[in-house]
């Protein structure tokens, strides 16, 4: 490894950066989980591939030590796994200003106190990094999440791109049709949703003849879950097998 790189941001603190023989930038992994908010390092960088991680050895107060280090892709993904708040403008600090020093120059400029590096137009992503990234979570989520309709890929992956490289580069599916929630068609028709979910289930409603399976935050947790949105046919069936009238309004 060459000689540490350390990035200082007021909001983030200090980063930690090495370069390996081959050009390869390694993140000090703690430095990172830290700024995007998860308890402890190990957690955050749990689950990302061997050739995204290592170690290394380096000076501290209290002698050297051996830490761990996340090259970009593993930065990358740790910055998908993140629900800090601030997690976008830590992305942009990276890759607008770290990434592109480290690459340029090999060190980080600052004047006057504020953080720059001479604030390049547009943001130095590794491409060949950032889509590998992108497909492993778009495959992981589309394994877990099995029923997602076509258009609900499609927005997956447009967020996911979006996501990691900053940029709209797939165009969103236009949504033509009306869609609603297993909740709002049970507030039109005066049940709850449990059941009205239990005649969908019985009747074998959730199909791609009546609606589709989308993404959704669960209520419970900060887990993404697979919930069915009913189209017209779907709603029109639903209140005919429950014995429910249309509220001609909604449509």
């Amino acid at each position: 490894m060459k000689a540490m790189t350390i990035f200082n941001h007021e909001q983030f603190g200090n980063i930690r950066t090495l370069t390996d023989k081959q050009g390869e930038t390694w993140f000090v992994a703690k430095d990172v989980t830290d700024a995007l908010g998860f308890r402890d390092a190990e957690k955050g960088i749990r689950g990302l591939d061997e050739d995204e991680r290592g170690t290394t050895t380096v000076s501290t107060r209290g002698g050297v030590q051996q830490v761990s280090t996340i090259n970009e892709s593993g930065l990358y993904s740790c910055i998908l796994k993140s629900r800090k708040a601030a997690v976008k403008k830590f992305k942009r600090w990276v890759t607008r200003e770290v990434l592109p020093s480290i690459r340029k120059q090999g060190q980080y400029v600052m004047k006057g106190g504020t953080l720059t590096t001479g604030s390049p137009a547009e943001p130095v992503i590794h491409p060949a990094k950032a889509l590998e990234v992108v497909t492993d979570y778009f495959q992981l989520a589309t394994q877990n999440l099995p029923n997602l309709s076509e258009s609900s890929k499609q927005a997956l992956m447009a967020m996911l791109t979006q996501e990691v490289v900053g940029i709209r580069c797939l165009p969103l599916p236009r949504v033509e049709e009306r869609f609603w929630t297993a909740s709002e068609l049970a507030a039109e028709f005066y049940i709850s949703p449990q059941r009205l979910g239990k005649t969908a289930n019985h009747n074998g409603i959730k199909c791609d003849e009546y609606g589709e399976f989308r993404i959704s935050k669960s209520r419970h947790s900060d887990k993404q879950v697979e919930q069915f949105f009913y189209n017209s046919k779907g709603r029109s069936t639903l209140a005919r097998l429950l014995d429910c009238d249309l509220d001609d309004t909604a449509d």
